[in-house]
């Protein structure tokens, strides 16, 4: 009567697919409120400045404006971002083009945009410093009085273990080289934007954000008001990438509202959205130490990362310092040093993967270098050096999960038929006029249980009538999260369909009790975490279900299972009870994840889930233009279990088109003559399009299962988009013989790159 798997692992529509095709979705741009105003903010067209007088009578007395709000009209307390350092949301300190100076709030966006040009600013313009390692000189102008770098104390932070330099000595071989890749955008196709209405001290969020929850206790926090009172409601978001979260255009927005006593609405233009927050811009210098042997001796990383205006580590190297990374490959030496840095440019903040691209574009390339060297087939010391299930990762000493790198491998070799096409290094896979082709491995350690213990648990309750009403912390962005989750709770209780599924994801003015908490959608976390939550809800609920179905037909509850609203004996089919008849009232379960067990001072979890993938590359290199392209793309990745294969596929096709996209095309490009962002829309910032997106073929590995969580179902949301650096840059090498330092790869660098190599 039951199958092995119902609906887990079956690749039903997302749940507001439909609405999003026929428009219905609605998104914050579509929010309207009686009596609603339009928001605008003026911005700095200054890198580093004083705001020395501010005139904003001439925008007051314009007919529509109903409230302005400049710096003196901000309360002298900080806003707390998670990714930022600590700020005022308006400031007459400004700290880069873009900083917000004031704010209009109008009867028509039109109205609002006007009165901004009306206000008039004098500036006291002050030195600026647009390079990370130039603001880490003494003598560099500096943003706060304590320096320009933010890290603790100025001292860079450090991850180490063993001796690097005697395992350099001990080298017969050191791979080497200085890795630049610039500060590209999070490009959500929605800009950012709120809209706020205040009912006399209650605050009402209507957000886009990814950290809803997160954004309501970081409210309440500076309006000094209980987090019951502000209610923050989240629809559909059109992308977020790491950049929608909780920033200080929310208290910005509260502070207009709560002056002119209206709803107000403010949304990004794209341009403005461009200046707000984007992904660090890094220098990475890095060793890799080998032995003839294949021992590797030695990893040494210095990273200077540059944060932009207010930045801070969070939004740079990250506290969690390479794990992931490094602990990829085994070594007895290892150094990770890495200074974040506040420049007169646009802050950053976490973006899709977070600091880990610059781990692969780097170290796996230096890795290959080192494949070459011994004369190793591409990918093999990689894959005899990775942390293996069972054993223990430096330097925290928890335990590697299960994960199927050999299995990553082998399929991924065989999907591009490798060992036909693969001639050997320093030979391109295929040669046409000027045209070379080359073939590329990347390896990657994802992660997914993460900030296990910031969700306080997640509501299922099964109604008489069947319908199943989930409630949860969790924020769907557009990746399928909540109805993957449903999936989850449906198996456990036996359903082969989600459509009778209300779902409360953080869109409700309930109190805190009616609406656990939870960290947020990011980090990879949301299907592990907040499915391991749902499932364990839905088994409180199967069980109080079994019970009462026990008593009605004189059975142990161990005797009985559930399947489509009908609950029966396993040993006589016969036996068995409608649920419908069997409940007058909703069943009822709650749960979290039981709290992890953690281990060192570090308070490292005591098992690594580990999501595992390998990608390989085919490039093709003209060296008459200089244009590179990638034409055939496999990924092949350790999911665990899919428990909704396509989506799943969705996810990692489009982390390898971001990682494409930021390896061949993506940079933010300020000119610090002029002082002005030279590509801050879609018009002038490239990203590829659907012309330059190659064949992507995805496998999905099932033979390694977490120990614990959802089915054993993995994180997949970020890890495809470092490790397609890793492969594109591989590729490069074996096409042209050129191993690529900087990103994007433009056709202007590689013609360079060429003509040095010819030389």
């Amino acid at each position: 009567m039951k199958s092995e798997n119902i609906i887990v692992g079956k690749s039903i529509p997302k749940r507001e697919a439909l609405d999003k095709i026929t428009g219905k979705a609605v998104f914050i741009a579509d929010v309207k409120l009686p009596g609603m105003l339009y928001a605008k903010m003026l911005y700095s067209p200054h890198p580093h400045a004083l705001v020395q007088e501010i005139d904003v009578k001439r925008a007051e007395k314009m007919s529509g404006v109903k409230a302005i709000i400049t710096a003196k009209d901000v309360p002298d307390k900080f806003f707390y971002s998670q990714d930022m350092r600590p700020c005022y949301p308006l400031n007459d300190h400004v700290r880069c083009v873009g900083d917000a100076i004031a704010v209009v709030a109008a009867d028509t966006e039109e109205i609002a945009e006007k009165a901004v040009g009306q206000i008039e600013v004098k500036y006291e313009v002050l030195p600026s410093v647009t390079d990370a390692e130039e603001a880490m000189k003494p003598d560099a102008p500096k943003l706060y009085p304590e320096g320009n770098i933010c890290d603790l104390e100025g001292e860079p932070e450090m991850l180490e273990w063993g001796d690097v330099e005697d395992g350099l000595k001990e080298a017969d071989f050191i791979a080497e080289g200085t890795f630049r890749m610039p500060k590209v955008l999070h490009a959500a196709i929605e800009p950012r934007g709120c809209v706020i209405k205040w009912d006399e001290d209650k605050l009402n969020v209507w957000a886009a954000s990814q950290v809803p929850l997160f954004l309501r206790n970081a409210l309440a926090d500076y309006f000094e008001i209980p987090v019951n009172d502000v209610m923050v409601k989240v629809g559909n978001l059109g992308g977020g990438f790491g950049g929608k979260k909780d920033e200080q255009y929310y208290a910005i927005v509260s502070l207009v509202a709560k002056k002119c006593g209206c709803p107000v609405k403010f949304i990004y233009t794209r341009d403005t959205d461009t200046m707000m927050t984007a992904r660090w811009g890094v220098v990475i210098r890095a060793k890799v130490g080998v032995k003839k042997d294949g021992t590797i001796t030695a990893i040494d990383l210095y990273q200077v990362y540059d944060v932009g205006a207010y930045g801070s580590p969070e939004g740079g190297s990250g506290s969690t310092m390479g794990l992931v990374n490094v602990a990829l490959y085994k070594t007895d030496n290892c150094r990770v040093k890495a200074y974040n840095v506040n420049t007169n440019t646009v802050t950053t903040q976490k973006l899709r993967s977070v600091y880990v691209p610059t781990y692969r574009f780097s170290v796996d390339q230096l890795m290959d270098e080192v494949e070459e060297w011994l004369g190793m087939e591409s990918g093999e010391l990689r894959l005899d050096k990775n942390t293996r299930p069972g054993e223990k990762i430096q330097p925290y000493g928890n335990i590697m999960d299960n994960h199927a790198m050999d299995i990553c491998l082998k399929k991924a070799k065989e999907a591009v038929g490798w060992s036909e096409r693969w001639k050997g290094w320093g030979k391109p896979i295929a040669i046409e006029e000027t045209k070379r082709r080359g073939l590329g491995i990347g390896f990657g350690t994802g992660w997914c249980d993460w900030y296990r213990d910031h969700h306080k648990g997640t509501i299922v309750e099964f109604h008489p009538d069947g319908k199943v009403v989930l409630t949860t912390g969790v924020t769907d962005i557009g990746t399928g999260n909540l109805t993957s989750i449903s999936q989850i709770i449906a198996e456990v209780l036996g359903l082969s369909s989600v459509e009778n599924f209300e779902v409360r994801s953080p869109n409700t003015t309930g109190t805190v009790d009616d609406m656990p908490y939870d960290r947020g959608t990011l980090a990879s976390r949301t299907l592990f975490v907040g499915g391991w939550a749902g499932r364990l809800a839905a088994e409180e609920v199967k069980r109080e279900l079994l019970k009462l179905a026990a008593a009605e037909l004189h059975l142990d509850p161990s005797e009985l299972d559930i399947y489509d609203n009908v609950i029966f004996s396993k040993k006589d089919s016969m036996k068995k009870v409608n649920l419908k008849g069997l409940i007058t009232e909703p069943v009822v379960g709650r749960a979290a994840p039981p709290p992890p067990k953690v281990i060192g001072r570090a308070k490292r979890y005591e098992y690594y889930v580990a999501p595992v993938e390998v990608h390989i590359a085919e490039v093709e290199v003209d060296t008459e233009t200089g244009e590179t392209k990638v034409v055939n793309f496999v990924a092949a990745h350790d999911i665990g279990k899919a428990i909704n294969p396509q989506i799943v596929e969705n996810q990692i096709c489009g982390g390898v088109i971001q990682g494409i996209s930021f390896s061949l095309y993506e940079e933010l490009i300020f000119d610090r003559e002029q002082n002005i962002y030279l590509n801050p829309d879609f018009m002038d910032y490239k990203i590829a399009n659907i012309g330059d997106i190659p064949s992507i073929k995805v496998i999905l590995i099932e033979e390694a299962p977490a120990s614990f969580g959802p089915f054993g179902a993995k994180g997949i949301g970020e890890h495809p988009v470092p490790t397609a650096y890793a492969a594109i840059a591989n590729a490069v090498y074996n096409a042209v013989g050129i191993r690529p330092k900087e990103t994007p790869i433009t056709p202007e660098r590689m013609l360079k790159w060429l003509k040095e190599k010819k030389k």
